[in-house]
């Protein structure tokens, strides 16, 4: 197979590309807007399956996803193993005395237990009681 026979065509169904009538330009890839519109849905299809495969390989390497109260969780415990590693110390400098300070206090508020989030339901009744009691 030539190259002239190539060109002819479809770059997608692999149909023969009616000729122009018209020869300057571009040579034709496909043999109509339905094949062109395709092969550009497959392309675009292709390149997010790439991006969605390296954003796991990324995820995958960096840490595991858990939910918000979990990863807080975690970032507690090591904000509190490392203010104890460095209280025990016993030698904070004080250029870091104050980010000390502040992972202190928030382990301490973290400690504390946060008040529960109502959920749509309840919002709501409260709102119509507080609207009953003007």
């Amino acid at each position: 197979m030539n190259a002239s026979e190539e060109s002819i065509k479809c770059a997608w169904c692999g149909g023969k590309i009616p000729p122009r009538i018209d020869p300057r330009g571009r040579k034709a890839r496909y043999c109509s807007g339905a094949c062109r519109a395709a092969a550009t849905r497959e392309r675009a299809r292709k390149a997010h399956q790439d991006e969605l495969k390296r954003a796991q390989e990324c995820a995958q390497d960096s840490f595991v996803l858990g939910n918000p109260s979990e990863i807080l969780a975690t970032v507690v415990t090591e904000i509190d193993a490392t203010t104890r590693l460095i209280r025990d110390r016993g030698d904070v400098p004080a250029s870091c005395e104050e980010m000390v300070n502040a992972a202190r206090a928030l382990v301490a508020a973290a400690e504390q237990q946060a008040p529960q989030t109502l959920t749509r339901q309840q919002r709501r009744r409260l709102a119509r009681e507080q609207k009953k009691t003007r």
